[in-house]
């Protein structure tokens, strides 16, 4: 994520070169169309309500990944070891008073492979705008060694509820169905955290595969890493560089997250989310 001045929330992620003189544009690789998946969200439900940013009800971000792992699984059934990459979010899902969202995921194939593309159309508008993209693949590779979480939880340097995270870290953000993070334990510039499922959320009819509620809650625990001296800034999440699907994380999971990089514009980590056996379910790098 960047972290950006108030009140900013848009962000663009094309670029506009032109060829130069006597040079042919690159032609884009032919695409076939692969289906799409639709769903709605309401103004005031509780996945919306308790995701407030600049006093607007606002999708989680990482609900188009969600999406777009469940779009790939009805395409192909049996795709537990699916990986994304390269996502990038465009523009946030806004959803204002007494409207809903339609959001729309659709898959394509090319020469270069699989991607999708989340699009979203809200109240009155005619035509759908981009929010989030990326490319897809099947991971073959072995799955990651176990994480030690009793060896880190005993030798962590200390702890922080979820209470005073959200408290704290994200005030005014997140409501009760959205505070996933119960606990986190710090450990030099690292932290786990036990991720909890609220039952509103378990309860959602959409009956995600990998919940986005649970993603969120694995990002929101690097915020345990932020020192408690003045307002804290918000954090746009601008990309995904792969998110690694091994297995369906459980609603009781725990998130270990990793700094790769951290400056005053940019923050970037690496996370695991993982059993209470410390088996790794979901890889995400690049956050």
């Amino acid at each position: 994520p960047l972290r950006v001045p108030l009140p900013g929330y848009v962000f663009e992620g094309a670029h506009y070169w032109l060829p130069a003189v006597g040079e042919a544009a690159p032609s884009a690789p032919a695409t076939t169309s692969l289906g799409s998946y639709e769903v709605s969200y309401h103004h005031g439900e509780p996945y919306l309500r308790d995701h407030v940013t600049f006093g607007e009800q606002v999708l989680l971000g990482v609900t188009h990944c969600s999406l777009a792992i469940d779009a790939v699984r009805r395409h192909r059934e049996g795709s537990d070891q699916l990986r994304l990459d390269k996502v990038l979010f465009e523009s946030a899902v806004i959803v204002g008073s007494g409207k809903d969202a339609n959001v729309r995921v659709s898959l394509q194939e090319s020469s270069k492979g699989l991607s999708f593309e989340s699009h979203y159309r809200t109240g009155s508008m005619s035509v759908w705008e981009k929010s989030a993209g990326g490319a897809i693949s099947f991971e073959s590779g072995p799955r990651p060694s176990r994480f030690d979480l009793e060896g880190f939880k005993n030798s962590s340097d200390y702890e922080v509820s979820g209470e005073e995270l959200y408290t704290l870290k994200k005030p005014g953000v997140y409501g009760p169905g959205l505070k996933t993070v119960e606990k986190a334990y710090i450990k030099g510039g690292e932290v786990l955290g036990e991720l909890c499922l609220r039952p509103e959320m378990e309860d959602d009819e959409r009956n995600y595969y990998l919940h986005p509620a649970l993603l969120d809650g694995s990002m929101v625990t690097r915020f345990a890493l932020l020192d408690d001296s003045g307002s804290p800034e918000p954090f746009i999440p601008v990309m995904i560089k792969s998110l690694v699907v091994y297995e369906v994380p459980g609603a009781h999971s725990y998130s270990h997250v990793v700094p790769v990089k951290s400056n005053d514009e940019v923050w970037i980590v690496d996370i695991s989310i993982m059993d209470a056996t410390g088996a790794i379910q979901v890889e995400l790098k690049g956050f």
